[in-house]
Order: C-alpha cells, then structure tokens, then sequence
C-alpha cells in the first residue's frame, strides 16, 4: 500500500572485478542500476564484445527459449560454431524471404491471368498486338474510357469494373484510375508460372524444416540464454563511472534488501569493494509490497499511472469499495449470479482476467445485496418459492423501487465514509510520507469541511463556548485551505459538495435497473405464448445483467479513480526494474513470493 523505503548505493570498485561484479549484482537481482550523480567521471565504458553480442543476439532472436547459461569460457571457446551457425540461419531466413516475394509475384500473376483469360479466353497473343487489363473501381468508371484503346470492352465484377482492350504492340496505355493487372502471353506461359510455384512450395517447405531444426539446436538455445545475461551485463558497464584508479557504480534498493545484500556482496569481495549509501532522494523507483489478492486492483491501477515514491497506492481500497459500489448498483442476487459466471468466462481469457477477479467480488457483493434487497431479477424470492408450495416470510432491508429516499441516503452515506477515508489518507501522505506542513493543513481543512458537512446533515447542535462547533470547523476548514492552497482552494470549494452528490450515481443507475428489471417481467403476461414469452424475457435479463455489468463496472471504477484516488495520489512515478537473471521473479514493481 505504501511504496517501500528505497536507499541509493554506490559502489567503489577497481577495474578488474567490473565482470565479477556485474555478475553477482545479477545473481542478487535486487538492485536497479543508473546513471552515476558524479558529473566529473566519464562514462559509457563498452568491452569490444558488446558488439558481437549485440550482433548474436539479433541474429539469434527467433531461436527457441529455454536453453541454459554458458560461462564466458565456455561460450568463448564455442563462439566460432555459434556465429557460423547464427550467420547459416540468416542466410535461410534471406532465402526464405526471396522466396516467398517470388511466391506473392507469382500468385498475384497467375490470379490475373486466369481472371483475363475467363473473360477474354486465347491460347496465345498475337505479337502484332498488345492486350492491357485494368482493374477499376466501378465508382471512378466511365465508358468513354474505352476510347483510349483500339478495341475494348469491360465487365461488372461488384464493387470493380473489368477493363479489356488491344492496341498496336508498341502502344502503351495510361490508366491512372485502376490497378494495372498481369496478361500473360498464353495458356503456357500461365501453365508454367503454376508449376515453378509448386516447385517453390515445395522448397520452402524444406527450408521452413531447416529453420526450425536451427531454431531448434540446443547450442543455439544456449547461445541465446548466455547472450542475453552477458549483453545486459555489457549495456550495465555503460553506467560504469571512471576515475584514475577506481570505478563507480550507482544503484537504487529497497530497504529490505539492503542488508543482506550488501552484506553477500562484501563477503564476496572484502574490501575490493567500498560502498556507501543513503536513503534516495530524487525521485527514485517505486517498489511496492502487493499482497496476492489485490493484484488484479493494482495492475488497473497501473493503467492509469505508477505511483510515486511517496505516493499511496489505493489498490487495497479498490478491492474493497469497488466490489462493494458495484454490488450496490446490481443489488439483484440473479444478476449477480449471471455476473458471477461471465466472470468466470472472462478469467480464462488473459486480457481479461484483471477484469474477472473485479467482477467476481462485485458479483458476490450484488448477492448480498440482492439477498438485503430481496430482489431476483425483478422478482421476491416468494415468487418462485410460492409455487412450490414453499410460504415464508421476509421482509427485505429495503426496496430500491419504493424506498427511494432510503436508498439514495444510503448511497451518500457511502459516499461520505468513502471521501472522508480519502482525506485522511491525503493527511497522513503530507504529513508523514512527505512532511509537507503546507499541504498537510490543506487536506486537514478539507478533512474539516466534509466533517461539518456530516454535523450538519445530522443536525447536531454542538457549541464550545457559545460558539458553534460547525460554524468553528467551517472557520478553521476554510483558513488552512486558503494558506495551503491559495486562490485555488477557494475557487475549489464547491467540489466538496459535488464530489459527495456525485455518489448519488450509485442509488440512481440501481434504481434505473430495479426498474428495467420490473418492466421486463411485465412482458411475460403480454406474450400469447407462455415459453416463447419466458425464453424472451429471459433473454431481455441476460442483456440487462450485462448492461448493469457495465454500467456498475464504470461507476464503481469512476468514483473511486476520481472522486478518491484524486484526494491523495499523485501518481507520475516509475517502477523499480532490477539488475537480475529471471525476470520473472519481478512483476509490476513489486517482489514475487514465488
């Protein structure tokens, strides 16, 4: 929830363990790299074997994955196979690219021909004249087009107009207006280009089962695993600083893993190695410790910006307001039971799986509420237990359509805890995470607003002194505004009341879908047949349930992105990107358990 404490390092090291460094920095996989502040020391320190590795790594980009990490001596003693191999296998993909444009030119040929021949069929063009074809948008087609050839005629194809015509041998013809298409000069030349088009299938067949034994080659996946860790390695010396004697090397870390960290590192090279470091300053990464359940939460949230080092990132707050915003629209215990399923649909489909985990809490929330409400799809549960022979009484919490006051009440005061938790968290980013006093008393003046606005909804009568309690908060609200934020905050006052109205959404798109729900039961005694009546209303509440899946899906996602997260998150930061092997093991800038 709170960015995690990041310290800078820096490393004083002498040139010959650069390598030996570099590496075990890699095999810790904790600290990410960066420029060095020393201005005075010149950088961009590059080994001649970057070159050849970055010329491997393109030629070896299509290999498989999977191979295993070479030591430098290994890979240095196996080079030579590896770049004739590597060079052998660009060879192919040039061959198989020239073959594959002569196999489009002939295609594209041989479609022409035959095209002409079915309308103009011959065996062989005489060579005093000169057939042309043009293919041409029926839209730019004009018959006195035809005049530009000694002899013509076209054809309606749709949305094309066949052009045919001759002229002398030596005549050319302009036709801007359409593609220009392919004649052959005869039945056999068209025969011939069909049978060097099967022979070029054919080799490239053969050559496509070449590729992939080489993209297959176990020293080749090799090659491609070690490349890839040593050219990062060498793009890592391009950070390096250097001064007469010594190299400098900067780092960023979160705090828990400083220690143990710095203690392999010193272990590992005693004092070949001098390091100092300090809590980081200028606008370090962010790394965040996510729990597994609000994962989902926090990749949406990164959609819409990373939090900044002292930040607070709301994506626990999401897993639990969302779901419970979006129940409270649903509020239909059937829906919520047909959004529970399209939910598990979603979560087998990647894109959408974030999305899934939302709405199966949002679904589980909306029966609850649909269970409180007593609402299913329209209807009380004593509607379909009656005609089982099943009576019971129960009386819901309340009912959307009748309750209307109570229910919209209801959706301000969520709204009213929502903001209020929203301030307070603004209060304890300024005052503790940044220790801005400035900012501090603004967010506690906007605090102390919102908390007059509840003494006053609850027509408290409260007093010290004589003086009113409301009218004191107001007071002291409105000061601490003004020194915080100037003109601005005055000019921004009234949101506190729209910000708060605008939770009024909530009980207004349920209302609207209590009410949808009611009119589509009302179709079933209208229809002259019972079944085809029940199929279609059904029908009518599986779109509904996906409407309000919608509708319920942007307003939660709108009041919390805008209404809360806007009271307290900045945003604007980067996510911590460490120096490591598996990549992997980092996701979204936070440390994976697994």
């Amino acid at each position: 929830m709170i960015p995690s404490k990041i310290y800078q390092v820096r490393f004083y090291f002498l040139p010959d363990i650069k390598d030996e460094l570099l590496k075990k920095l890699h095999e810790l996989g904790v600290f990410e790299l960066k420029q060095p502040e020393i201005k005075e020391f010149p950088t961009n320190i590059l080994d001649k074997e970057h070159a050849i590795f970055s010329k491997l790594e393109y030629d070896l980009q299509a290999v498989e994955d999977g191979g295993k990490l070479l030591s430098l001596d290994e890979l240095a003693l196996k080079l030579p196979e590896i770049q004739k191999k590597a060079q052998h296998l660009q060879e192919l993909y040039l061959k198989r690219k020239q073959l594959r444009a002569k196999q489009q030119e002939l295609l594209e040929k041989i479609e022409d021909g035959n095209l002409i021949l079915t309308y103009v069929p011959y065996k062989e063009l005489p060579e005093r004249f000169k057939l042309h074809a043009f293919l041409v948008p029926k839209k730019k087609f004009k018959p006195e087009m035809l005049k530009r050839f000694t002899e013509a005629e076209y054809y309606d194809l749709g949305k094309n107009v066949l052009v045919i015509g001759i002229t002398p041998a030596d005549q050319e013809v302009s036709f801007p207006e359409g593609e220009k298409l392919y004649v052959p000069k005869s039945e056999k030349e068209l025969h011939q280009y069909q049978q060097e088009l099967k022979k070029i299938s054919e080799e490239l067949k053969k050559l496509e089962e070449e590729i992939s034994r080489y993209q297959k080659d176990p020293l080749l996946k090799d090659a491609k695993a070690s490349v890839s860790v040593y050219l990062e390695r060498e793009n890592a010396k391009a950070l390096f600083a250097r001064g007469k004697h010594f190299y400098l090397l900067e780092a960023y870390i979160p705090e828990k893993f400083l220690k143990p960290a710095l203690n392999a590192i010193q272990k590992h090279f005693g004092d070949k190695v001098y390091i100092e470091y300090e809590e980081a300053k200028k606008q370090p990464p962010t790394y965040l410790e996510i729990p597994k359940m609000v994962e989902s939460f926090h990749r949406l949230n990164l959609q819409f910006g990373v939090p900044s080092y002292v930040d607070i990132d709301p994506s626990f707050f999401y897993y639990i307001f969302v779901p419970i915003m979006f129940g409270f629209i649903v509020g239909d215990a059937l829906y919520g039971l047909i959004i529970l399923a399209l939910a598990y649909w979603a979560e087998k489909h990647e894109k959408l799986r974030d999305y899934a985990k939302l709405w199966k809490l949002g679904a589980i929330a909306s029966i609850i509420f649909g269970i409180a409400f007593n609402e299913f799809m329209g209807f009380p549960i004593q509607a379909f237990l009656e005609p089982l022979g099943i009576h019971i009484e129960y009386h819901p919490i309340l009912h959307r359509a009748h309750d209307v006051g109570t229910y919209m009440l209801v959706g301000l005061v969520l709204g009213y805890v929502h903001l209020l938790l929203a301030y307070l968290l603004g209060l304890y980013k300024y005052w503790v995470l940044k220790a801005d006093l400035k900012h501090t008393l603004a967010k506690l003046g906007w605090l102390l607003l919102l908390i007059d606005i509840g003494l006053v909804a609850l027509n408290a009568d409260l007093s010290i002194g004589g003086i009113s309690i409301q009218v004191l908060l107001a007071l002291i609200g409105l000061i601490f505004i003004v020194y915080g934020e100037g003109l601005m905050g005055i000019i921004e006052l009234p949101s506190i009341v729209s910000n708060l109205l605008s939770y009024l959404r909530l009980p207004i798109v349920g209302i609207v879908s209590v009410i949808l729900a009611e009119l589509i039961n009302g179709l079933l005694g209208g229809l002259p047949s019972i079944i085809v009546g029940l199929i279609f209303v059904l029908i009518l509440h599986f779109a509904h349930a996906l409407l309000i899946l919608l509708e319920g899906s942007i307003q939660a996602g709108r009041l919390n992105l805008v209404e809360f997260r806007s009271k307290f998150y900045t945003g604007g930061g980067r996510l911590f990107k460490p120096f490591m092997l598996k990549k992997e093991v980092i996701k979204d800038g936070r440390r994976s358990n697994g």
